[in-house]
């Protein structure tokens, strides 16, 4: 099924910034469930840039914690 989405979605991307978060974020997750691993890449690097420009760094959000704990 994320092949039937990832076109629509591929095809978005030119009409919008390049840098658009949520587009990218969308397009990662489809391109790693179809196994186009270097295309998630490159969205991934994108994300990292904006969030880098809008001081989002990783240290500053830790993972959270499970709700449920065994």
């Amino acid at each position: 099924m994320p092949e039937k989405a990832l076109g629509p979605l591929a095809a978005a991307l030119p009409g919008r910034p390049p840098r658009h978060i949520k587009l990218n974020q969308r397009l990662a997750a489809l391109y790693t469930r179809t196994g186009r691993f270097s295309e998630a890449a490159l969205c991934c690097r994108t994300l990292q840039s904006v969030y880098g420009e809008a001081s989002f760094h990783e240290e500053e959000f830790p993972l959270r914690r499970p709700r449920c704990e065994v």
